[in-house]
């Protein structure tokens, strides 16, 4: 699974919602699951696994870590 560092939160109105379930910038994420047709995905942050709706995962900017 990909594994990177968010680099950026786009959705200024979702940053509260995103750092109070891990997502902060700088934090380390690992990709856990993904749905298919569009639902839910999973990533690893913080020690915890966090369920994110789509629209909340396009908001969330990633640098790929290298392999």
């Amino acid at each position: 699974m990909q594994r990177g560092t968010i680099a950026r939160i786009d959705r200024p109105e979702a940053i509260q919602a995103l750092i109070e379930m891990g997502c902060c910038l700088g934090e380390s994420v690992k990709v856990a699951h993904v749905t298919p047709a569009q639902g839910p995905m999973a990533i690893f942050s913080c020690g915890r696994k966090i369920a994110l709706r789509r629209e909340a995962a396009r908001a969330l900017w990633i640098e790929l870590a290298e392999s």
